[in-house]
């Protein structure tokens, strides 16, 4: 499942480039991607941070599916790309998100994969990210030129949420099966 869920965040990072600078012709300003870029990384390393706080509070997977959420909203935020605010606000929504998403997606993997399989899962990892990121580079540039950047960040911010409403629910539906079968 988690693996699945890395899907979230990599359907905005595969095409983030294209993103900013279909932004910066929508709002005829080069000085936005100086903006996006700084408020991106910056709020990735806040949440790099954050998330060391409040991991030992909360279950990887909460905060695995709250922040795969937000990460779905600030895709969705792209529909107000044509406002310099926003655009800076989606981004660093997402920049935050995946700052804590990332670090605790590798601590789901390092912990309950069996260390036996940990070369071959993270090599297939590897490999299943770089054919995503260019599938999604390919689906970033036809949806820019289809639908444009506005219409693409509902449906890739949609997709997203609904990836994550789904997960969530099969794990929530999950749980008590798992509880009847310790008992019994």
């Amino acid at each position: 499942m988690t693996l699945i869920m890395t899907l979230v965040p990599l359907l905005f990072i595969g095409g983030f480039n294209l993103m900013v600078i279909s932004i910066s012709e929508l709002q005829d300003s080069s000085a936005i991607k100086g903006w996006i870029y700084t408020a991106e990384g910056i709020a990735f390393m806040i949440g790099a941070f954050f998330v060391k706080k409040i991991s030992g509070k909360r279950s990887p997977y909460q905060i695995l599916f709250f922040f795969s959420f937000l990460i779905g909203i600030a895709q969705i935020m792209l529909v107000f790309a044509d406002q310099p605010i926003l655009s800076v606000v989606a981004f660093t929504l997402f920049g935050f998100s995946v700052g804590c998403f990332f670090p605790t997606a590798a601590t789901i993997f390092q912990t309950r994969m069996p260390k036996e399989y940990h070369g071959r899962f993270f090599s297939f990892r590897n490999m299943l990210d770089r054919i995503i990121f260019q599938v999604v580079l390919l689906m970033t540039g036809m949806l820019l030129d289809l639908v444009g950047l506005q219409m693409m960040g509902v449906i890739i911010g949609s997709l997203s949420v609904l990836i994550t409403v789904f997960f969530y629910t099969r794990n929530k539906m999950q749980q008590p099966l798992e509880l009847e079968q310790r008992v019994s």
